[in-house]
Protein backbone atom coordinates (compact mmCIF):
# COMPACT_ATOMS: atom_id res chain seq x y z
CA UNK A 1 0.00 0.00 0.00
CA UNK A 2 1.52 3.45 -0.62
CA UNK A 3 1.81 6.21 1.99
CA UNK A 4 1.05 9.38 1.80
CA UNK A 5 3.23 12.15 1.49
CA UNK A 6 0.62 14.98 2.63
CA UNK A 7 -0.13 16.00 6.60
CA UNK A 8 -2.82 15.78 8.42
CA UNK A 9 -3.20 19.41 8.13
CA UNK A 10 -3.03 19.94 4.57
CA UNK A 11 -5.73 16.98 4.81
CA UNK A 12 -8.43 19.04 6.83
CA UNK A 13 -7.23 22.12 4.78
CA UNK A 14 -8.37 20.29 1.27
CA UNK A 15 -11.62 18.66 3.07
CA UNK A 16 -12.28 22.54 4.08
CA UNK A 17 -12.03 23.09 0.35
CA UNK A 18 -14.08 20.70 -0.78
CA UNK A 19 -17.12 22.25 1.51
CA UNK A 20 -16.44 25.52 0.39
CA UNK A 21 -16.64 24.09 -3.49
CA UNK A 22 -20.02 22.57 -2.60
CA UNK A 23 -21.64 23.56 0.62
CA UNK A 24 -24.99 22.13 -0.48
CA UNK A 25 -23.59 19.04 -1.81
CA UNK A 26 -24.44 15.73 -0.32
CA UNK A 27 -23.13 12.24 -0.61
CA UNK A 28 -24.79 8.81 -1.09
CA UNK A 29 -23.11 5.80 -1.30
CA UNK A 30 -23.49 3.72 -4.04
CA UNK A 31 -26.54 1.70 -3.63
CA UNK A 32 -24.67 -2.02 -3.85
CA UNK A 33 -21.97 -0.69 -1.05
CA UNK A 34 -22.69 -1.92 2.17
CA UNK A 35 -20.10 1.02 3.27
CA UNK A 36 -19.29 4.61 2.43
CA UNK A 37 -16.81 4.48 -0.72
CA UNK A 38 -14.02 6.91 -0.73
CA UNK A 39 -14.02 7.02 -4.82
CA UNK A 40 -17.36 5.87 -5.51
CA UNK A 41 -20.53 7.46 -4.80
CA UNK A 42 -24.26 6.78 -6.10
CA UNK A 43 -24.60 10.05 -8.49
CA UNK A 44 -22.13 10.93 -11.32
CA UNK A 45 -21.80 14.35 -9.47
CA UNK A 46 -19.21 13.34 -7.71
CA UNK A 47 -16.90 10.19 -7.45
CA UNK A 48 -16.70 9.35 -3.85
CA UNK A 49 -17.03 11.27 0.15
CA UNK A 50 -15.25 14.49 0.79
CA UNK A 51 -12.31 12.44 2.28
CA UNK A 52 -11.61 10.65 -0.84
CA UNK A 53 -11.50 13.56 -3.22
CA UNK A 54 -9.62 15.49 -0.65
CA UNK A 55 -6.60 12.33 -0.48
CA UNK A 56 -7.12 12.48 -4.48
CA UNK A 57 -6.58 15.60 -4.61
CA UNK A 58 -3.86 15.70 -2.49
CA UNK A 59 -2.01 12.80 -3.79
CA UNK A 60 -4.07 11.23 -6.89
CA UNK A 61 -1.87 8.06 -6.96
CA UNK A 62 -3.17 6.75 -3.77
CA UNK A 63 -6.61 6.07 -5.43
CA UNK A 64 -5.64 2.23 -5.50
CA UNK A 65 -4.98 2.41 -1.54
CA UNK A 66 -8.39 3.30 -0.21
CA UNK A 67 -10.09 1.20 1.19
CA UNK A 68 -13.60 1.26 2.31
CA UNK A 69 -12.96 1.63 6.22
CA UNK A 70 -13.64 4.39 8.55
CA UNK A 71 -11.20 7.73 8.48
CA UNK A 72 -9.25 7.06 11.37
CA UNK A 73 -7.71 3.31 10.38
CA UNK A 74 -7.50 5.47 6.53
CA UNK A 75 -5.07 7.52 8.46
CA UNK A 76 -2.88 4.89 9.87
CA UNK A 77 -3.46 2.48 6.84
CA UNK A 78 -2.00 5.61 4.97
CA UNK A 79 0.53 6.74 7.49
CA UNK A 80 -0.85 10.15 7.74
CA UNK A 81 -1.07 9.36 11.33
CA UNK A 82 0.62 7.31 13.74
CA UNK A 83 -0.71 3.74 15.46
CA UNK A 84 -1.46 5.48 18.39
CA UNK A 85 -1.24 9.45 17.35
CA UNK A 86 -5.02 9.56 17.26
CA UNK A 87 -4.18 9.41 21.32
CA UNK A 88 -2.23 12.15 21.51
CA UNK A 89 -3.45 15.23 22.95
CA UNK A 90 -1.63 17.59 20.05
CA UNK A 91 -3.27 15.44 17.48
CA UNK A 92 -6.45 14.11 19.18
CA UNK A 93 -9.07 16.86 18.49
CA UNK A 94 -8.01 16.99 14.48
CA UNK A 95 -8.27 13.53 13.92
CA UNK A 96 -11.65 13.70 15.92
CA UNK A 97 -12.63 16.09 13.32
CA UNK A 98 -11.83 13.78 10.47
CA UNK A 99 -14.10 11.49 12.39
CA UNK A 100 -17.34 13.74 13.04
CA UNK A 101 -17.22 14.64 9.35
CA UNK A 102 -17.01 11.62 7.94
CA UNK A 103 -19.66 10.58 9.94
CA UNK A 104 -21.72 13.28 8.95
CA UNK A 105 -21.52 13.01 5.17
CA UNK A 106 -21.91 9.32 5.60
CA UNK A 107 -25.52 10.01 6.46
CA UNK A 108 -27.04 12.12 4.29
CA UNK A 109 -25.53 15.68 5.63
CA UNK A 110 -24.36 18.40 3.52
CA UNK A 111 -20.78 19.01 3.29
CA UNK A 112 -21.14 21.94 4.52
CA UNK A 113 -23.00 21.39 7.92
CA UNK A 114 -20.92 18.52 8.40
CA UNK A 115 -17.54 20.94 8.53
CA UNK A 116 -19.93 22.71 10.75
CA UNK A 117 -21.00 20.32 13.21
CA UNK A 118 -17.10 19.07 13.52
CA UNK A 119 -15.78 22.46 14.16
CA UNK A 120 -18.95 22.62 17.01
CA UNK A 121 -17.54 19.60 18.62
CA UNK A 122 -13.89 20.03 18.43
CA UNK A 123 -11.56 22.92 17.52
CA UNK A 124 -9.80 21.68 14.61
CA UNK A 125 -8.61 24.90 12.96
Amino acid sequence: MQKANFTLDQLIDEVRKLANEKPDFAYFKPPEARLCSYTRSATSETEGCIFGQAILRLQPELRDSLTDCGIINLLKLLEVIGPYEADRHDCKNKVYWCAYVQNRQDYGNTWASSIDYADRKVNAS
